[in-house]
């Protein structure tokens, strides 16, 4: 179809007034729903254009999403078939898509980070438990709107679980996003969805993708056997906790990523908050322990040192408790980190902070360890 070459005329009740966008398969039109007098996108596309084994899956998944009633997903109003084009009426989003917005700007600011992200996130929760997978999520699928708001769009490759898949056993979707087991040929589940989002995540993180190529045969080779740099590599100032969530999202082997978004999200709030995630604590690094300051690999429960339980941070729980501790060997109260008591005037142990000096500097305890 020539672009614009439906403005003017109606469609499902709606009268075409601008073209926004072109697609593979179609265009999407501003319009005007006339009974409604509202604002509406209506995604044309010809049938001549869709093997007609899949006009029928296209039009039931339009049908699933029209189910879906969420925020962080653009609402699908009405589906049809129209003198040879099929016709999809939308909500009518304004502002700018994730792509553009990083054209222009390239990494994102970690103040809108958060909210861009954890909208996406809350979208594909709500298509998960819809029983659906996007298979094509990308920045370009992603409205910024004028409130700020995430809103997952373009829906052309999404799988219901509930209906026969015309797509089984093909590569679909666009090749910087492409999770690895679709590059083999098998079947996209949640966590599929999840490594495209990583994608997102690392490139607004970076200001850079994870994996470039001139071709999909390259891509292929990379998603399937290339390692992204960990984003601190590319940029030192980046948050070494969001760094490991996004290389989470992007496991080659689905078993090794987030199971389901709510994972996902849970560590997203942990590195809000500026605690260690769990994607952090899988990786096998190490952290120092807020009281004694040993360095301890992160995934341990507690200090092997000084005992005490690793909070999530992955330092110790009293680092938010009070600056003065009790007296070993007295009960008086004490600067934490004071290498003696004021009231007892007993050492105390240069390892751990926290035991009485026996010998060598050392309180029992440390020295059992020794």
């Amino acid at each position: 179809m020539p672009s614009g070459n439906l403005v003017g005329k109606t469609l499902a009740g709606c009268r075409l007034v601008a073209p926004v966008a072109r697609g593979s398969m179609g265009e999407v039109y501003k319009g005007v729903h006339e009974a409604l007098q509202r604002l509406v996108a209506v995604k044309v596309i010809s049938v001549s254009a869709v093997e007609k084994a899949a006009v029928d899956a296209l039009l039931l998944e339009a049908r699933a999403l029209a189910k879906l009633e969420h925020p962080n997903i653009v609402r699908v109003y009405d589906v049809g078939v129209h003198g040879g084009l099929i016709t999809i009426v939308m909500q009518f989003l304004e502002g700018e898509t994730l792509k553009a917005r990083f054209d222009e700007f390239g990494a994102v600011a970690e103040s809108e980070l958060y909210p861009v992200i954890g909208g996406i996130a809350r979208g594909l929760a709500g298509m998960h438990a819809g029983g659906m997978v996007h298979r094509d999520l990308k920045m370009e699928n992603i409205m910024l709107t004028l409130e700020g708001q995430a809103v997952i769009m373009d829906f052309g490759l999404v799988r219901d679980a509930g209906a026969k898949d015309e797509y089984q056993g093909r590569i679909v979707g666009t090749p910087p996003y492409i999770p690895p087991e679709l590059w083999m040929g098998k079947v996209a589940d949640a966590r599929s969805d999840l490594y495209s989002l990583g994608v997102i995540l690392y490139t607004v993180l970076c200001g850079e993708y994870p994996f470039r190529a001139k071709s999909p045969r390259e891509y292929r080779e990379l998603h399937l056997n290339g390692t992204p740099k960990n984003p601190v590599q590319v940029n030192p100032s980046i948050d070494e906790n969001l760094g490991s969530v996004a290389l989470k999202l992007m496991a080659r082997a689905p078993e090794r990523r987030y199971g389901s978004v709510e994972e996902f999200l849970r560590d997203l709030d942990l590195c809000r908050r500026g605690d260690t995630p769990d994607a952090l604590r899988s990786t096998g690094r190490k952290v120092k322990c807020g009281f004694c300051e040993a360095i301890m690999p992160a995934k341990l429960g507690k200090c092997s040192v000084c005992g005490s339980a690793l909070g999530p941070s992955g330092e110790i729980g009293f680092r938010s408790e009070s600056a003065e501790v009790a007296c070993p060997s007295c009960g008086g109260l004490r600067e934490r980190r004071a290498r003696a008591c004021p009231h007892c005037r007993k050492p105390i142990c240069g390892n751990c902070l926290r035991g009485v000096v026996v010998r060598e500097d050392l309180c029992s305890r440390c020295l059992s360890i020794g």
